[in-house]
């Protein structure tokens, strides 16, 4: 079995998780405080050996594949980002541009058909309305495997830290059904629909014992978690899907922290700078004031 096969397959489910955010990106005022105690998403407590620890504290991802049903294995990582919280927030509910092509991203897509998006394999995306939520719809485009869609319903707290992005599995809305881009059509109607997705982003400051220096009071701690079945007849590739969880896991990681560390060049390309750069520079001025109290 190859390891691209491995990896895309992992995709399916990883990639699945960024899907909790509306279309039109609207980002509101943070809170600054400590001890939430209300999560949407119950993510199971993971201890970590003395080794993980300073993996962490080196800036390298600690990813477990945990126990789920009918064989398959939940995503669990955690990871410390090499900016603040407000960034990190910022780069991992920006849906409006999952499906943006810039010559900046790398390639990805099927053997025969790639684009260069901000995330991975998302050929299409779309939202609807229904009830009041908005519904993200995806289609994922990979090699070696058909491909998938999806709709999944968001919820999105910073009321307190850790803050928490959470998603659950919808059912086919309005806009998952059209989806957005015509040119989509053949891949649309060959996609496998997601039997199950359900998981979120935690995102705090370091713990107090990781705070050595300055520059780690403006780093983020980061957990996330996806339960998924990628749909399909799986039979023999089961331990493949669960093999690819853990090898893409560590991709998921370097995808965040690459736009992190341009996210003011991402701002003024495609925000156009201007009120959304403004609220960026004054909430990460305003977090670095607050995380100097702690």
């Amino acid at each position: 079995m190859s390891k691209r096969f491995v990896f895309a397959v992992g995709l399916v489910a990883l990639v699945a998780g960024l899907a909790f955010a509306a279309k039109s990106t609207v980002w509101t005022v943070p809170t600054f405080a400590e001890r939430n105690a209300g999560f949407r998403v119950e993510i199971p407590d993971v201890g970590l050996s003395v080794e993980e620890t300073t993996k962490l504290y080196a800036g390298k991802p600690v990813a477990k594949l945990l126990d789920s049903d009918g064989g398959l294995k939940a995503g669990w990582m955690r990871f410390f980002a090499p900016f603040d919280p407000v960034t990190t927030w910022m780069v991992i509910t920006d849906m409006e541009h999952l499906d943006l092509v810039d010559d900046a991203y790398p390639a990805s897509g099927s053997l025969a058909d790639k684009r260069k998006t901000l995330l991975p394999y998302v050929f299409d995306a779309a939202t609807c309305v229904e009830n009041g939520e908005p519904i993200m719809y995806q289609l994922l485009v990979m090699p070696f495997v058909a491909p998938r869609r999806m709709c999944v319903r968001h919820d999105e707290d910073q009321s307190a830290f850790p803050w928490e992005a959470a998603w659950k599995l919808a059912g086919m809305g309005e806009c998952c059904k059209t989806g957005q881009n015509v040119n989509m059509i053949e891949y649309k109607h060959k996609a496998v629909e997601l039997k199950k997705n359900q998981g979120a982003w935690r995102i705090a400051p370091l713990p107090p014992e990781f705070r050595k220096t300055e520059a780690d009071r403006m780093r983020t701690d980061v957990v996330y978690y996806v339960d998924s079945h990628p749909g399909g007849d799986l039979g023999e590739i089961l331990f493949v899907v669960n093999k690819a969880t853990s090898t893409a896991l560590p991709t998921l990681m370097d995808n965040v922290v690459f736009h992190g560390k341009s996210w003011e060049t991402h701002l003024n390309r495609h925000h156009g700078g201007g009120q959304a750069l403004a609220d960026y520079q004054s909430w990460r001025s305003a977090y670095q004031a607050w995380i100097q109290t702690k």
